[in-house]
């Protein structure tokens, strides 16, 4: 059974009542991580792996989906898995979370990571300030997700 229709979805690229947008071309996967999270997207995508590794527990690699949010956001998610043991970039405490709530975390963390070298990467104040939306935008729609799912109170800790 496909990740879709697992989510009893009503389209092929969404996940069902969850309004997520699967990014499915390969044209349009090109394009999304340079398009959405800057000029170094290579930086990025190695970023999202990189604290993946620190936050997700057993994670050792695997094949990330891109996807848009119900309002638009764009985030990754780990493809292929329905639960992930997450922590706080600190591991100081684990909580079980939906693939695609770890990943708007996990993505939003690679947000602040590039936020945070912005002069590095080439982020004029426009695409700075856009990264800066998107990830609130990310951190909103997980809440919102997280209380779709009933798992709120763990999405808080993690994002307090």
């Amino acid at each position: 059974m496909t990740e879709a229709a697992q989510h009893e979805s009503t389209s092929p690229n969404e996940v069902g009542r969850l309004g997520i947008q699967i990014v499915a071309d390969d044209d349009e996967r090109m394009a999304f991580l340079p398009q959405h999270f800057g000029p170094s997207p290579l930086y990025f995508e190695s970023q999202m792996y990189a604290i993946a590794t620190k936050v997700i527990a057993g994670y050792r690699g695997g094949l990330w989906e891109f996807a848009y949010t119900r309002s638009g956001a764009p985030f990754m998610y780990l493809k292929g898995v329905s639960q992930c043991s997450i922590s706080t970039i600190f591991g100081d405490s684990f909580y079980s979370l939906p693939s695609e709530i770890a990943g708007f975390l996990v993505t939003a963390q690679g947000i602040l990571r590039i936020l945070e070298q912005s002069g590095c990467h080439g982020l004029k104040d426009g695409r700075h300030d856009e990264l800066v939306d998107r990830y609130h935008q990310l951190i909103r729609d997980g809440r919102a997700l997280a209380e779709d799912r009933g798992c709120a109170g763990d999405y808080f800790h993690l994002t307090d």
